[in-house]
């Protein structure tokens, strides 16, 4: 979002769109929690770290700030204070689980080829190791670098054909420094191409007829189109987890209608990704209620707001999400008009709607607050604080909104936290020293419950331990298998999450009746016997000496093992 007032964010979206009913969700306890383990969250679906990422927090006007320069204090330009962990911690104290951090490059960059000074740089890296050492996901990107135009003094990107191809020169050469930079961070850290790419001092920068696309945006949005593309490109070629990182990208100026109109079109992914490529949408909406102080503002959350955001909500659902694209709400707030109550309403629903499309939201935080004189509200549509950065407190008329933009996140989250069940599975071949393993071929372990509604294999020649998602408590059956040996069959029991005892078994190879890791007369004498009912084989042994396994052992299986003692024909 822009330091200065804007005029307006989107196109109104009207309540003429089809809505649905929803209920209001009461405050709960926060703590934000992130569910997905690192090690889950390598193979986690794109939706998976959606829901994980849930209500987010942005780091406004500080890193994006533009003043002063190529120096490290363009963090400070703009009046908010140097960035410190301490105020990343309170974010994730007060429940945050995901930080953006707008960040402007240009003014820190030299040379035609757009270097960027590795000072400031290396702070970026600083604030998002910030994130990381709270275990929340972070989002960077090219923040306040669109420019009207480009000049030797106005360094940056102008998403028009007249500066395409120096736009993309810079953008390009951005991504491809922050990639190589960040290409060993693992999916916590998101990409966002742009921010909120349009045509500056234009008429149509912060709206546009959707239905009849003035041919000069036309022209910008293709320009946006290419540059999406083109940052893609640089980022997937950068290898290690920039391959399949999330990336967000915007249509023009971020708009909900700058996302849905005939001419945007999000990037092709390279082959094998799913849903990498997130559609980036700001919304302060409805602009009345939540940015507009002047003409048609108003400080009431009536019937005809609420259905106005429960169409724009339903617009991006119908357009995006149900189309398989998904949404991330990277910046969006209702300016404090000294309308607590109000605005509590309205972050319930805000929230509850996009929580229900598992869509996150990233509330903006310039860390500027409301101004009164003689207890009267001076208003202004840029009071988007809510942590004060000075003393990390948080207002309590801001906290109340903050509740309640929570409690619906907080309720899903409740709802689908996953308990990870560790089960170990120490599993030998009889007679066998480890070295000689290979003889038994593969080990697996085949684990269901009593319907197989829950079913999984597990390599045991890799591990002898796994964790299970959403393991159940209940007894369960684990047959333990190997190419040449004869399968086992025995139970474990999960109780409050825990396996009760370590499951320790041996298997046999196929005829190794006495479990020496043999096949020789002793397994032929123990066959013979049960044959003569001398002595009847029972269980495991039943199945060792069962060698063509039909349940019945008699002279083929004896010829069978007879084969393989002389060197005939080998069982393994």
């Amino acid at each position: 979002m822009s330091k200065r007032f804007r005029s307006i964010i989107s196109g109104v979206l009207c309540a003429a769109l089809s809505v649905t009913s929803f209920t209001s969700l009461s405050v709960t306890e926060v703590s934000a929690e992130t569910l997905l383990q690192p090690d889950q969250l390598i193979t986690a679906s794109t939706q998976d770290i959606l829901a994980d990422m849930g209500m987010g927090w942005n780091l406004g006007n500080s890193l994006d700030a533009t003043g002063n320069g190529n120096s490290l204090d363009s963090e400070i330009s703009w009046s908010n204070p140097k960035t410190t962990q301490a105020l990343i911690s309170k974010a994730k104290e007060l429940g945050f689980n995901t930080v953006r951090v707008p960040v402007s490059w240009a003014n820190h960059t030299t040379g035609s080829d757009y270097t960027i000074d590795p000072a400031w740089l290396n702070r970026v890296q600083e604030v998002v190791d910030y994130c990381y050492n709270e275990d929340m996901y972070v989002i960077i990107n090219i923040h306040h670098d669109n420019q009207d135009s480009l000049s030797s003094s106005k360094r940056g990107f102008a998403p028009s054909s007249t500066y395409y191809d120096e736009s993309e020169k810079f953008v390009d050469s951005i991504w491809a420094q922050v990639s190589e930079k960040f290409k060993d961070y693992d999916y916590h850290l998101v990409f966002e191409t742009l921010n909120e790419p349009r045509l500056i001092g234009s008429a149509y920068e912060w709206w546009f007829n959707i239905d009849s696309v003035p041919s000069v945006v036309q022209d910008s949005i293709n320009c946006i189109n290419k540059l999406n593309q083109s940052a893609v490109d640089v980022i997937r070629a950068s290898g290690g987890y920039n391959e399949s990182r999330l990336i967000m990208c915007p249509g023009y100026d971020a708009s909900v209608d700058g996302s849905i109109n005939r001419y945007h079109k999000l990037p092709t992914d390279i082959e094998g990704n799913t849903q990498r490529i997130i559609a980036s949408v700001h919304g302060y909406v409805p602009y009345n209620f939540a940015m507009n102080v002047g003409s048609g503002s108003t400080t009431t959350y009536t019937n005809s707001i609420k259905n106005e955001l429960k169409g724009i909500m339903n617009s991006l659902k119908s357009n995006l999400i149900n189309k398989g694209i998904p949404v991330v709400m990277g910046e969006f707030s209702s300016t404090d008009k000294d309308n607590t109550a109000e605005r509590v309403k309205w972050a319930t629903d805000y929230a509850t709607l996009a929580s229900e499309m598992n869509m996150p939201i990233i509330l903006w935080d310039n860390n500027s607050f409301a101004k009164y004189k003689n207890n009267v509200i001076k208003l202004d549509s840029e009071y988007h604080g809510y942590i004060k950065r000075s003393g990390l407190t948080v207002p309590d008329n801001q906290q109340q909104v903050l509740n309640a933009l929570f409690a619906p996140y907080k309720a899903l989250e409740a709802q689908r936290k996953t308990s990870y069940v560790n089960v170990d599975i120490n599993c030998t071949v009889a007679g066998l020293e480890a070295s000689d393993y290979s003889k038994a071929g593969t080990r697996t372990a085949v684990i269901y419950n009593s319907d197989r509604s829950f079913t999984a294999t597990c390599n045991l020649d890799l591990s002898s331990s796994f964790t299970f998602k959403d393991l159940s408590d209940g007894v369960y059956t684990v047959e333990l298998c190997a190419d040449n040996c004869v399968t086992k069959t025995v139970t474990i029991t999960i109780s409050n999450g825990v396996q009760t005892s370590p499951l320790n078994e041996s298997i046999n190879l196929k005829g190794d009746i006495n479990g020496d890791g043999k096949l020789n007369a002793s397994d032929l004498l123990l066959t013979k016997s049960h044959i003569k009912k001398v002595r009847l084989l029972t269980g495991y042994e039943f199945s060792c000496s069962d060698i063509n396994g039909n349940d019945n052992i008699n002279a083929s299986d004896l010829l069978l093992m007879k084969s393989h003692i002389k060197g005939v024909s080998h069982l393994w």
